[in-house]
């Protein structure tokens, strides 16, 4: 019982270290890497708590855009 506790414990360690926590809204908005596959649904997420909407317009992310350059 330990054991599977100890690896369920080391798994999840592993699983947080490996990307798995949510991008900041600007690694959104300004670095390529977040336009597409699983790290574009990530931001999607970012973009529902900010923006209200997983789709934001231009609009909606234009000042944020340029606060984070």
């Amino acid at each position: 019982m330990k054991l599977k506790i100890t690896l369920v414990f080391i798994s999840f360690l592993f699983l947080s270290s490996c990307g798995l926590s949510e991008p900041s809204l600007c690694d959104c908005l300004t670095k390529p890497e977040y336009s597409s596959g699983s790290k574009l649904e990530s931001c999607k997420n970012v973009f529902q708590k900010n923006y209200g909407t997983r789709n934001p317009s231009t609009g909606q992310m234009s000042s944020d855009y340029y606060n984070c350059n």
